[in-house]
C-alpha cells in the first residue's frame, strides 16, 4: 500500500542498519527493510493519524517492539513477533498525554520510553516487559510548542 500522506516520523533499528520504522499521516506506523524497495514489510493500522515511532533493537523484526503514538494521545507498544500486517492488538498503551504526542525515544538500555506532547509534557514510562500496574515513572512540565503547534522531538 503506498503511502497516502507524509511520514510524521522516522526512527532507525538499533540492531540492523537496514530496519527503520515510520509514523505517517496514512494512520499506519510501518517498519522498512532497505533490501526491499519501496514497500514496507510490516504495518499496523491506526483509527488515528501517527506522529511518533521507535523500534526496539531486541534482536531483529522478529524479536521487538515497535512504538506508536499520535493525534489520540496514546503511545502504543506492538510486539513484532506476533504482528501480522494491518490491524493488530498492542501489548500494551501508554496514556496520560492529553494533546498530540510529537516524539518519543528509548533510553540506552531500552527500559524506559520519553513522549513528548503538545500538551507540554514530556513523560517517561518504564516499558520492561514485566512491569505490573502504571508504567508512567515521571512527568515533565513546562516546555512550550509555541503558537505553531510544531513537531517538537525529545532524546
Amino acid at each position: 500500500m503506498a503511502r497516502l500522506g507524509s511520514a510524521r516520523s522516522v526512527k532507525a533499528s538499533r540492531s540492523d542498519v537496514n530496519l527503520f520504522a515510520t509514523a505517517g499521516d496514512d494512520k499506519c506506523a510501518r517498519i522498512f527493510d532497505s533490501r526491499v524497495a519501496r514497500k514496507s514489510i510490516l504495518s499496523v493500522d491506526s483509527e488515528w493519524q501517527q506522529t511518533a515511532c521507535e523500534l526496539s533493537s531486541f534482536g531483529n523484526v522478529e524479536g521487538g517492539l515497535l512504538y506508536s503514538g499520535g493525534i489520540d494521545n496514546i503511545m502504543r507498544a506492538y510486539d513484532l513477533r506476533t504482528l501480522s500486517d494491518g490491524a493488530c492488538k498492542p501489548l500494551f498503551e501508554l496514556e496520560g498525554h492529553t494533546d498530540t504526542i510529537s516524539g518519543c525515544a528509548l533510553s540506552p538500555d531500552q527500559t524506559q520510553l520519553l513522549t513528548n506532547a503538545m500538551d507540554n509534557t514530556m513523560r517517561l514510562w518504564d516499558v520492561k516487559s514485566y512491569v505490573k500496574g502504571t508504567r508512567a515513572v515521571r512527568s515533565f512540565v513546562g516546555h512550550k510548542h509555541g503558537s505553531e503547534r510544531r513537531l517538537l522531538k525529545c532524546r
